[in-house]
């Protein structure tokens, strides 16, 4: 590949499968530096040792030339603090980079993209995000557009950015108000507000604290044109459960990008992305609002439905 290749963070857990499919995928790009953060198994959970092992010797020996840096955890942290303790760790060593969880197969056009917004925007602190995938479609010639919504499958970031995260999402409740702009409409700033009270009382989410920071401080890219997919759905989905009526196909971004015009979100395609990427989600959210209106509640009776779950296919089998 004839572009720098930014490090890369592989954030894994007990599926190798998924974590092959994602290493097969990175060959054509073979990244230089890579780093690898694998959760420990979880207590009680058959086969969660032996797969936790197996993705880890996956990663040990990726079929390419590479410096490998590892953060294997021997107990189980769970999805939210062991994911945002790898991304702190990862910028604790780079300044910037591409963060992939191992059900995301990118195209290989995706980390050019990366490398150049990266550099392009490396100085640029109205920047905070760099998505890989597009729900909305593209609108003008413009091979990237600018927004207030960010995709975590497949992205990549600067460590003056991931500054701005929070955990416990410090600043949600008394601070500034980020969800009254052009194109986060009504049911969104709903959707949104719930799940940043999820993320406030540490009820094991990550990605929602992120979100928050890139809405409060700046904005996200988002190409117009869908760099990854991710096969994360299932039983085995660590947070996706359904598979989403509208699922793009990968596409290739062009060597030579057109850029925007200036840096601002584009409200109309966010509202299209909201349509797209998180109304249905929402919609449940809201659902499930009326019903059992705390965030907590909500999270412990959504744990005993999955453990049910679980122990009925395991039963059933």
């Amino acid at each position: 590949m004839a572009f720098p290749r930014p490090a890369v963070l592989v954030l894994a857990f007990n599926r190798p499968s998924a974590t092959l499919q994602l290493i097969d995928a990175l060959k054509p790009v073979a990244p230089r530096v890579v780093y690898a953060a694998v959760d420990g198994p979880r207590v009680g959970v058959a086969d969660d040792e032996r797969r936790c092992d197996e993705v880890r010797h996956l990663l040990n020996t990726l079929p390419w030339p590479h410096e490998l840096r590892t953060l294997y955890r021997e107990q189980n942290l769970g999805c939210g603090p062991a994911v945002a303790g790898a991304i702190g760790w990862f910028f604790g060593e780079e300044p910037e980079g591409v963060i992939l969880e191992d059900d995301i197969l990118p195209h290989p056009s995706m980390f050019r993209f990366f490398a150049e917004m990266l550099a392009r925007y490396r100085e640029d602190e109205r920047v905070m995000h760099v998505s890989a995938t597009n729900y909305a479609g593209a609108r003008g010639d413009a091979d990237y557009f600018f927004s207030r919504y960010v995709s975590i499958w497949g992205w990549a970031t600067w460590r003056r950015a991931w500054n701005h995260y929070s955990f416990d999402l410090s600043g949600w409740r008394d601070g500034p108000d980020v969800l009254h702009h052009p194109g986060v409409e009504w049911r969104a700033r709903r959707h949104l507000a719930f799940q940043f009270d999820r993320g406030a009382i540490g009820l094991g989410t990550w990605d929602f604290q992120w979100m928050y920071a890139v809405m409060r401080y700046g904005l996200a890219i988002t190409p117009s044109r869908n760099l990854a997919v991710t096969t994360g759905f299932g039983a085995d989905a660590t947070s996706l459960r359904s598979v989403p009526q509208k699922r793009p196909q990968l596409q290739e971004m062009p060597p030579e990008l057109m850029h925007p015009s200036s840096v601002e979100a584009d409200a109309d395609l966010d509202r299209r992305l909201f349509a797209e990427q998180l109304s249905r989600a929402s919609f449940a959210w809201e659902l499930s609002r009326y019903v059992v209106p705390s965030p907590r509640l909500y999270h412990s009776l959504g744990r005993v439905v999955r453990w049910a779950a679980s122990t009925g296919r395991r039963l059933a089998s």
